[in-house]
């Protein structure tokens, strides 16, 4: 790392090359703030040479976008290659899009919970969009899939699309009620998480030997 915090440096923070267009400065600290974002772990992290000297190993960057940009443009000039970045989307928090998923307040689901916790979690604390306080509104006025918690959560973990296009389109209609969309959700988290649990449960010794090996070989294309 060392090597390449020396390579990134000079540009960085003497020619400020691209800094300047990716990060604004304060004109009275110009001289000190560019040296900052070189020792920053995203971008020596990003930008150092590929494990195992393997020229088609790139890094993955998950976030930091700034960083990103900066090393895209330095990479070339180092004859090392662009890192590339992976775009994300959230969960949302089991309160709502304005919670945060805590383990302290309870509202998170583990891969530890049992089926029970999973069902009680998601009837309790998961945010409901029905526009209703009442059946009768829910059924005239329907639900707010943008903000419904448990089409949310099912937009990540139902595989089958068709169903999932069917649930929402009953469920803003109002056709489905908040606790049907719910079980559903709960039906699925329930085999992601009993799948986890067993999954975890069939490691051995050696899978984890392999998986934790520096061996060279194991990085090798067929």
């Amino acid at each position: 790392v060392r090597r390449e915090f020396i390579g990134v440096q000079p540009p960085c923070a003497f020619r400020c090359i691209p800094l300047s267009g990716a990060i604004v400065f304060e004109s009275h600290y110009w001289t000190q703030q560019p040296v900052y974002p070189v020792w920053n772990v995203r971008l020596l992290a990003c930008i150092s040479t590929p494990v195992y000297t393997l020229s088609w190993l790139t890094c993955l960057i998950l976030w930091g976008r700034v960083y990103l940009c900066v090393c895209v443009c330095l990479a070339p000039r180092m004859g090392l290659l662009k890192p590339a970045v992976i775009h994300s989307r959230f969960f949302p928090a089991i309160g709502g899009q304005n919670t945060k998923m805590s383990a302290s307040s309870g509202d998170t689901i583990y891969l530890t919970d049992t089926p029970q916790e999973v069902h009680d979690k998601i009837h309790k604390l998961a945010f409901s969009g029905s526009r209703g306080n009442t059946l009768e509104e829910h059924r005239r006025l329907g639900a707010d899939l943008d903000v419904d918690v448990s089409y949310q959560y099912l937009r990540f973990f139902e595989p089958d699309d068709a169903k999932l296009a069917d649930t929402g389109a009953r469920y803003s209609k109002g056709e489905m009620l908040t606790g049907e969309i719910k079980n559903e959700l709960v039906a699925v988290l329930q085999g992601v998480v009993s799948g986890h649990q067993t999954a975890k449960a069939n490691v051995t010794d050696a899978d984890i030997a392999y998986y934790m090996s520096t061996d060279p070989a194991r990085f090798a294309r067929a």
